[in-house]
């Protein structure tokens, strides 16, 4: 008799989760059902989905769940998207694998100068555990060589997955950029401090090294066969496969001779700052969950449209195969250069799309001028009215402090970059483009918390700027959101 169908295991996976099994108790994983009927979901369903998710991995991390951590399960909570989860079945394509990739390089920057550990955001250990433990999508079928050595070199020699404790306690403040660590064991809880080193400033978390967790013995697994896979794709030599690879990053004791300036922040000061934006330049990222970052394609020749591409690709693509695991590169590629990037490994009808964008991301001064008009407009509309706009125009004033936040940091990145090697200024325009996609986000949120539903003017406006995947988040968070705001109104009643 044949066993069931894979329409058959779909249906039966969609089934438990709207009963809102547990996780563990459901076998959605790739190889036991690669077709999932995810519009067959609710969004209650998806948004309990996950919930339990972060649930376990709080318990398995020994954290608990309450007010100071709220804002970091949230996070965790959001960036799983079950149901874009359920349906890839290679971590490439997942819309926050771009992320992931661009803090592995500056994870090995913050190794390279301070000679300490380091760590990414609690949300993007979630992308890997949600992707490689639950779905268990396998690392090793990732594209290109040089991302498989970045992910064994974090999360198999050097172990990041045991920080997942300490991520979850100091993402407050933290939120979503990388740290380094300074281990303690007098310390009874982390403490978050920013250091100026060698003109940079970063974040120095000084922790005690937490217990191990479920987590970082389940990546080790996972790890050891890609060690094993790239033993053998780069040593033919069959009696050498089984000498696990040593990291070439050589973690130093942190020296106190280092030209360095402390300085202590116990609260995070959204008011100023020159030294708060500073720290921002060296992490390169910008705000939770951007998914404009590149994604693996060096060893693909197909191209899959609506689907952001691999930063560093084509720079390395040639000499990557034949690299020692855990090499760093000579140079990182600063947030500057990532555009050329692209334009160089894409078909050609990609650079036009990038260069589409650009006339589309407002400026700063743009910014505060929709700002000053509709303060003046305001002034006509009754009491009720004029609050609203105020807190719109307090989110525009937001808006705009962040783009020049980014315009100095892409120019400090692009000067830092022409210092070692000056990159080609042909494509240099295109660089902003990067920043889109994430200042929609912020406003689609937004507008979501303000009014409770989306205009019909901002979804054209993303139907016209974003690709497949990224209307797919939108309209996820929109989905999830409006779940939620129907459980709070049934709990009410």
């Amino acid at each position: 008799m044949a066993g069931p169908t894979q329409e058959e295991k779909g249906a039966e996976i969609v089934r438990k989760i709207n009963a809102r099994l547990n996780p563990r108790e459901i076998d959605f994983s790739v190889d036991a059902c690669s077709t999932i009927p995810v519009n067959q979901i609710t969004s209650l369903s998806a948004l309990a989905f996950s919930e339990n998710i972060v649930a376990e991995i709080f318990r398995e991390a020994g954290i608990p769940d309450d007010e100071a951590t709220q804002s970091c399960w949230n996070a965790m909570a959001e960036i799983i998207m079950p149901r874009s989860l359920l349906q890839i079945k290679e971590l490439q394509y997942h819309i926050e694998w771009g992320n992931v990739v661009h803090k592995l390089n500056i994870m090995r920057s913050i190794r390279e100068v301070t000679g300490m550990p380091a760590c990414m955001g609690a949300q993007y250990l979630t992308v890997v555990i949600a992707a490689v433990v639950y779905r268990k999508i396998q690392p090793e079928r990732l594209w290109s060589t040089k991302r498989k050595k970045d992910f064994v070199e974090f999360f198999g020699n050097l172990s990041g997955m045991q920080w997942l404790p300490i991520a979850i306690q100091v993402y407050e403040r933290v939120q979503d950029r990388a740290f380094a660590i300074e281990l303690d064991d007098r310390a009874t809880e982390p403490k978050v401090r920013h250091e100026l080193i060698h003109g940079k400033i970063f974040i120095i978390v000084t922790t005690k090294k937490p217990q191990t967790n479920i987590y970082e013995a389940a990546m080790q697994a996972v790890t050891g066969r890609m060690i094993r896979d790239i033993d053998v794709s780069n040593n033919p030599d069959p009696n050498t496969n089984n000498q696990p690879p040593q990291s070439t990053e050589a973690v130093e004791p942190y020296s106190t001779g280092q030209p360095r300036e402390s300085i202590e922040t116990d609260e995070p000061d959204s008011s100023s700052s020159d030294q708060s934006e500073a720290m921002e330049i060296c992490d390169g990222s910008s705000s939770p969950g951007q998914s404009q970052h590149p994604t693996d394609r060096e060893e693909c020749k197909d191209t899959v449209p609506g689907r952001p591409l691999d930063e560093n690709v084509s720079a390395k693509s040639g000499s990557a195969s034949k690299e020692p695991i855990g090499k760093s590169e000579p140079d990182e590629v600063p947030m500057g250069s990532i555009a050329s990037v692209i334009v160089e490994d894409s078909p050609e009808t990609e650079p036009q799309q990038h260069q589409s964008l650009e006339p589309h991301t407002p400026d700063s001064k743009t910014l505060r001028g929709h700002a000053r008009q509709m303060k003046a407009l305001g002034k006509r509309l009754p009491s009720p009215d004029q609050r609203f706009v105020k807190r719109v125009r307090r989110d525009i004033r937001q808006f705009a402090k962040l783009s020049d936040q980014k315009e100095e940091e892409m120019v400090l990145e692009r000067e830092s970059m022409r210092s070692r090697n000056p990159p080609s200024s042909e494509h240099a325009p295109q660089a902003r483009s990067i920043d889109l996609f994430g200042r929609y986000k912020m406003l689609w949120k937004g507008i979501l918390r303000e009014n409770g539903s989306i205009p019909e003017s901002l979804r054209e406006l993303v139907r016209h700027d974003c690709d497949s995947n990224q209307l797919f988040y939108l309209e996820e968070t929109e989905a999830d959101f409006l779940a939620a705001n129907a459980m709070r109104n049934e709990n009410g009643q």
